[in-house]
C-alpha cells in the first residue's frame, strides 16, 4: 500500500523536507535542532518585548514625575524662581524635595544647597570660602538662578552690585545673590506665600 507523502518547508532552516500524510499531527520543524533553534528565537523575541515595555513604562513614569514637579511649583514661581524658568525651577525643586519639614530653618537650606560658606580659622588668621562638600546639580542650579536674577530682579541687581561695590568678584558676588535667593525661597515655601519684589527686597535694604 503506497502512503502519502506531503512536503513543508522548515520555517527554521527554509529546508523542504516530507513526512507521511497520515491523521496524526504533522511536523512544522525538519529536525529536532531547528525546533530548537525556533524556541530560543521565540525566548529572545519575548525578553525583547519585555524590555521594551518595562523601558516604555519607565519613561511613562519619569514623565509624569516631570509633570507633576512642574505643577507642584508654588504660585506664582515662589522664592523668585521666575527668572530661573521652568526647567531651572523644576531643578531647584526636584533637589530640595518636596517634604516640607525637610529644613526646619533658612540655614539647613542653604547648607544643602551649597550657597552658604564655610568659615575656618587657624590661630589669628580666618577666611571664609566656598562650600566643597554640597550637592553640585543645585549649586549649578543657583548659581544660574542668581545669574538669570540680575535683569529679571531689581532688587537681586542691587543686591549683585552692593556686593562688587564691596569688592567682591563676579562669582563670589553670585554665589551671595544665589545664598540670598535660597533663603527668600524657603521662606516663602515654610509660609506658603507667592513671591513679592517688595517684600523680598525691600529699597533701603543693605547686602547682606
Amino acid at each position: 500500500m503506497d502512503v502519502r507523502v506531503i512536503y513543508r518547508t522548515c520555517p527554521t532552516c527554509g529546508h523542504r523536507f516530507g513526512q507521511p500524510d497520515d491523521p496524526g499531527r504533522k511536523r512544522r520543524y525538519c529536525s529536532d535542532a531547528c525546533k530548537q533553534a525556533a524556541y530560543r528565537q521565540r525566548q529572545r523575541t519575548r525578553e525583547q518585548a519585555r524590555q521594551r515595555a518595562h523601558e516604555d513604562a519607565r519613561r511613562r513614569q519619569r514623565e509624569e514625575q516631570a509633570r507633576r514637579t512642574r505643577t507642584r511649583r508654588p504660585p506664582p514661581h515662589a522664592g523668585s524662581s521666575r527668572p530661573a524658568g521652568p526647567y531651572c525651577g523644576s531643578r531647584l525643586l526636584g533637589e530640595f524635595g518636596d517634604d516640607p519639614h525637610r529644613y526646619a530653618t533658612a540655614k539647613g537650606r542653604k547648607a544643602f544647597a551649597g550657597t552658604a560658606p564655610v568659615t575656618r580659622s587657624s590661630g589669628l588668621r580666618t577666611v571664609v570660602v566656598a562650600r566643597a562638600a554640597c550637592n553640585q546639580r543645585l549649586v549649578d542650579a543657583c548659581y544660574l538662578w542668581a545669574f538669570a536674577a540680575l535683569t529679571a530682579s531689581p532688587g537681586a541687581r542691587r543686591c549683585y552690585d552692593a556686593h562688587r561695590a564691596r569688592g567682591a568678584t563676579h562669582h563670589q558676588a553670585l554665589r551671595a545673590l544665589g545664598n540670598r535667593l535660597v533663603g527668600i525661597l524657603h521662606g516663602c515655601l515654610a509660609r506658603r506665600v507667592a513671591y513679592q519684589e517688595q517684600l523680598a527686597w525691600p529699597a533701603a535694604e543693605p547686602a547682606a
